[in-house]
């Protein structure tokens, strides 16, 4: 049942990254310009952001599987609206739709998922490693199809609106396939799980109580805002080198389309194998911290070299470092924080890391939009390498101070 719970889990960012390597080049090749796409992702980025707490409570107060579920309709409604990419109105709702799956989904799959992990472990917290890396694994397996078959299908038809449809369809049968798995509740219902101000006083107490929560929400935000130039801005840069001079040209489309499919199939299988590589060797022989830290230095040296990189094959094979090395550290402080989380409040602290996440990255993206006139791509990218390197050095010296303090303690104590 754990595995099939995983390939449900991992289906839904599968579909999702149908269009990942081809999503903004439908809406530009459709007319629409660099400033319509950014009113488009506020209207997405404020929905998430208002949203994304409140229906993590819901999410611990109803269940889990019911709130994921919900989130999945809206998905295949979101997919469908962009159909009508001739009326920008339609399509500032159906950003606004897609931010509250967003919000519905962020902490309710990975709490769904965790909960079955947990009825099937009760009493061995170390699956929830092991599990969380086979997760990323099979994420990262399917998106090396779903990117390759979004951008494949658009090269051959010229059609970019076939592979939305094929998403919002696909969306229904994962819809279908989930409501056949089980509910996976951390706890059973009761008077105190269903209390709104029980569940936003276990979740605060969680996160704040503690020097590796806060250490977690630490590392996640200012780590998630170290990676938005790689996020935000990838397609631009390849697109800079590959010379392409305008991606509305049908033939400079269809290259850009290529090369950017390549690049997502490319990351993503280097991705299943690292994350595969931790966890049938690493977890074995080094700590979740060691890994994070390993991890994250890899991702910010490599991003450095990616800066100054002009050969297209080598900059294709860099990003892919970039982008595994990224996965495991991120894997590795998921799964970590996620077995010191009350069971009560699961999805609505997960909620909480990631709209603190958001709003983070909300204010560098501001940042960045105000002054990216003033500075190239390729500083924003060194830019990123100097910070993801900043947050790492800081996250091991923390977590070092904490353990050395810790030691000394418990010494006294004995003595």
């Amino acid at each position: 049942m754990i595995r099939m719970a995983t390939y449900a889990t991992a289906a839904y960012d599968n579909i999702r990254m149908l269009i990942g390597a081809i999503g903004a080049l439908y809406f530009i090749n459709s007319g629409l310009t660099l400033t319509d796409l950014a009113i488009f992702q506020m209207a997405f980025s404020i929905t998430v952001i208002i949203g994304e707490f409140p229906l993590g409570v819901l999410s611990d107060k109803y269940g889990h599987k019911k709130i994921t579920l919900m989130a999945i309709i809206l998905s295949a409604i979101y997919y469908l609206m962009c159909l009508f990419v001739k009326y920008p109105i339609v399509l500032i709702v159906a950003y606004v739709i897609y931010g509250i799956a967003l919000a519905l989904v962020s902490g309710a799959l990975e709490a769904w998922y965790i909960g079955l992990v947990n009825e099937a472990y009760p009493n061995n917290t170390e699956k929830i490693n092991y599990y969380s890396h086979y997760l990323s694994e099979i994420r990262a397996f399917g998106n090396i199809f779903s990117g390759a078959i979004g951008a494949i299908i658009s090269f051959f038809f010229d059609d970019f609106s076939i592979v939305f449809i094929l998403s919002s369809v696909l969306m229904m049968v994962l819809f279908i396939w989930m409501l056949k798995l089980p509910e996976g509740r951390m706890v059973e219902l009761s008077e105190d799980r269903i209390e709104f101000k029980k569940l936003l006083r276990h979740c605060f107490s969680y996160m704040f109580v503690g020097i590796k929560n806060r250490l977690y929400l630490f590392s996640s935000v200012f780590f998630g805002a170290a990676l938005i130039p790689i996020y935000h801005y990838w397609q631009p840069f390849f697109g800079d080198l590959y010379n392409i001079e305008s991606i509305v040209e049908k033939s400079s489309g269809q290259a850009l389309t290529v090369v950017c499919g390549a690049v997502f199939s490319i990351y993503s299988l280097l991705k299943m194998i690292t994350n595969r590589c931790v966890r049938k060797k690493l977890l074995s022989i080094l700590s979740c911290n060691q890994i994070v830290l390993y991890s994250a230095i890899i991702s910010s040296l490599f991003l450095a070299v990616f800066c100054f990189t002009s050969n297209i094959i080598l900059a294709i094979i860099v990003f892919a470092i970039i982008h595994s090395s990224i996965s495991v550290s991120q894997t590795a402080i998921n799964s970590e924080f996620y077995k010191l989380l009350d069971k009560n409040s699961f999805a609505t602290t997960i909620s909480f890391v990631s709209l603190m996440t958001r709003v983070t990255n909300t204010i560098f993206l501001l940042g960045i939009g105000c002054t990216i006139s003033y500075f190239s791509v390729n500083f924003l990218f060194f830019g990123s390498a100097i910070f993801m390197g900043l947050v790492a050095i800081a996250s091991v010296y923390f977590f070092q101070n904490y353990t050395q303090a810790r030691y000394v303690a418990n010494d006294v104590q004995v003595k």
